[in-house]
């Protein structure tokens, strides 16, 4: 049920070698279709995100 879900923060750290870069590329997926109890239950789920840091 929708009562039991809760806020979820990932925090994520990739090491790579140093590269010198124009352009960032992240793709991130959806859990797919909305759990029954929700508003829009059925319907496609969105992600959102707030903050991307690269150093």
């Amino acid at each position: 049920p929708w009562d039991d879900q809760e806020l979820r923060v990932k925090e994520l750290s990739v090491k790579i070698n140093p590269v010198t870069a124009r352009y960032v590329k992240i793709k991130a997926y959806n859990f797919g279709k909305l759990p029954k109890g929700h508003q829009g239950e059925g319907d496609g789920a969105f992600i959102f995100i707030d903050e991307i840091s690269v150093r």
